[in-house]
């Protein structure tokens, strides 16, 4: 998770991380999709035909996935979506 309600948080529950400056291209999906068949599609997109086209390259080995979900089941079927954000480089 990158953010959570504290109010959603169990005491030690979470861990920090710290993300790299820098420039990051995001992708999302649209809503309503599974993690699992959402996700792989997204990659690639990124990866097989945006990043090779792109001019860039990615800055290191991390793509960072969002994921936006909600607790009630019947709004988060609905609405649920997901991003991907990778760093990226000019290539030289």
């Amino acid at each position: 998770m990158i953010t959570r309600e504290e109010a959603d948080v169990k005491a030690g529950g979470l861990e920090t991380r710290v993300l790299l400056a820098g420039t990051y291209a995001a992708f999302k999906t649209e809503r309503g999709g599974l993690a699992w068949e959402e996700f792989p599609k997204l990659f690639g997109l990124i990866f097989d035909s945006w990043l090779p086209t792109s001019g860039y390259k990615q800055k290191c080995e991390l793509a960072i996935e969002v994921l936006h979900l909600w607790t009630d089941r019947e709004i988060r079927c609905k609405n649920r979506w997901y991003e991907v954000w990778v760093p990226f480089e000019p290539v030289e």
